[in-house]
């Protein structure tokens, strides 16, 4: 029951996944009964106005969106590969993962929609699909299953055995995922035991749930008890996910809008708050771009260690090692992530990971997706562009154009999209005006193409106004509902790091004792 990143999965294989979350026999709120929460759109005016907001129904334009993921990844057709960059500017490349991390507490997609291969479109995917996650950012994923002794967590510790020390800051070998055993049964072989699975997907999410698991403890040995942990974990992560991980991908400028006058268009629920697909379908789906082909990852696997890597040293993607026997029964110390090599101004030596600019084009690994015996996935789920361009046709998402108009945001020009200014390639745009996509774009591909236009114009490094608004308005609106909610506290002020009234993910490595 193992699975890549970026899948939306069936209902049969999600409720298996479900029932392997349930370890210590209480149900997870990802999955409860009940707690379906609906997936909706953040512009359903946009769904009662004629055609030209959305892509064709015609079976051709899956065919066309195909040819567009293609020309998306490097290494394709002759298109020249963007670089992994490690200058000083940009988004350092720990928050692709924290990005991710995120994804996982908000959003756990079950679908019934017809499979890539030949997909189909239906009249209205909402009721074929759901979220299994609460969607509020109270840490559920972190907190829903995890293994406790008394009020902190269990965590996992690293295996020792004929592997030399990597030269990371670490004081304790406790810096893996609490696990099963190794097991003949696949699925519970060395399986994490944490409140959601796929934060073993890959080694850096992981290392960073490792660090949440040691900042609640952290807070528990300054004297707070488990649920203060909780709430004062959860507060500060909102804390986070709007002050410093929200300003670095969004226009700052925007964030801060909607932060003081509240969202436009987005007011969930409170108690089933529903996830716009245009966000999950779309927007959200930005840290793709941001992913490099090789990573940095500590003294011994330094520069140019391949991505792929990161998902065999776990064990809902890979064997932790290699297979097809188990190498390890649990992460080898040589492989705890040093984090001054992913944040810069931490003192560490080394080349510091930046993430990719983001634009409109991936690295060349995520157009070669495999299974977790190192097999190549069957077009067109082994690339990563054109799963996400189907998915977004699938799921009626409107075009780019269209969400820039109800934002009342300045749309970009047929010219804009197609210049080559813009980093668009000369086959890209064959594929973009053979198929009308100048004047109808796609909307991931539109909101990657700002981004790009934002970069080219201004050098800053984040979302253009349809992809920061977006984001901005859904987290804004999410944390309204949340848990504890740090926006109806009024005077809410975080206390846990270097300086009082800020809190950034520096700051909560250094809480968890990680660098």
């Amino acid at each position: 029951m193992r699975y890549r990143h970026g899948m939306q999965i069936g209902k049969g294989a999600a409720d298996a996944l479900e029932a392997l979350s349930r370890n210590l026999g209480v149900p997870p709120n990802m999955g409860d009964i009940g707690r379906r929460n609906p997936f909706v759109y953040l512009f359903p005016d946009l769904h009662d106005y004629g055609c030209d907001n959305f892509l064709p129904d015609d079976a051709g334009v899956a065919s066309a969106l195909r040819q567009l993921g293609e020309t998306m990844t490097e290494g394709v057709g002759g298109i020249a590969g963007p670089a992994d960059h490690n200058e000083a500017e940009g988004i350092p490349a720990a928050y692709t993962y924290f990005g991710q991390f995120v994804d996982h507490d908000i959003t756990f997609t079950k679908s019934g929609l017809p499979d890539l291969a030949n997909p189909g479109r239906p009249a209205d995917p909402r009721p074929l699909i759901e979220n299994s996650r609460t969607a509020s950012m109270d840490l559920d994923s972190l907190y829903d299953n995890a293994p406790r002794d008394g009020e902190k967590f269990v965590l996992g510790v690293v295996a020792k055995e004929g592997v030399p020390r990597a030269d990371v800051v670490s004081t304790d070998d406790l810096h893996d995922l609490p696990r099963r055993p190794p097991s003949a049964v696949e699925a519970e072989d060395r399986e994490a035991l944490i409140g959601d699975p796929r934060n073993d997907e890959n080694l850096i999410v992981a290392q960073l749930h490792v660090a949440f698991l040691r900042a609640h403890n952290a807070i528990v040995d300054q004297g707070a008890t488990g649920s203060e942990a909780r709430q004062k974990l959860s507060q500060h992560y909102q804390w986070m996910v709007l002050h410093d991980y929200l300003k670095r991908v969004a226009d700052p400028v925007t964030v801060d809008k909607v932060l003081s006058t509240g969202p436009k268009h987005f007011h969930p629920d409170p108690v089933r708050p529903g996830m716009p697909l245009e966000f999950a379908g779309a927007a959200y789906r930005f840290g793709h771009s941001m992913v490099r082909a090789a990573y940095n990852h500590n003294n011994i696997f330094n520069e140019g260690t391949p991505f792929s890597l990161l998902f065999t040293f776990t064990a809902l993607s890979g064997q932790i090692g290699g297979g097809p026997a188990p190498q390890f029964p649990t992460l080898p110390q040589n492989w705890i992530i040093d984090w001054r090599r992913f944040l810069p101004g931490l003192g560490g030596s080394g080349m510091v990971n930046m993430a990719r600019p983001i634009d409109p084009l991936l690295v060349d690994p995520l157009a070669h997706l495999t299974n977790v015996t190192g097999i190549e996935e069957a077009p067109p789920n082994n690339f990563l562009a054109q799963r996400n361009l189907l998915r977004g046709w699938q799921i009626r998402l409107p075009v780019g154009q269209a969400v820039a108009a109800a934002l009342e945001i300045p749309k970009l020009t047929e010219a804009e999209v197609l210049s080559l200014s813009r980093g668009v390639s000369e086959r890209q745009r064959d594929v973009l005006v053979a198929n009308g996509f100048a004047e109808r774009t796609p909307l991931w591909y539109y909101i990657l193409l700002e981004a790009q236009q934002v970069r080219q114009d201004t050098g800053a490094s984040h979302l253009g106004p349809v992809g920061s608004t977006i984001l901005a308005e859904v987290f804004v609106g999410l944390c309204r509902v949340s848990l504890n909610s740090i926006l109806r506290e009024c005077h809410f002020k975080p206390n846990l790091g270097r300086q009082p009234g800020r809190f950034d993910l520096q700051d909560l490595l250094s809480l968890a004792k990680v660098i």
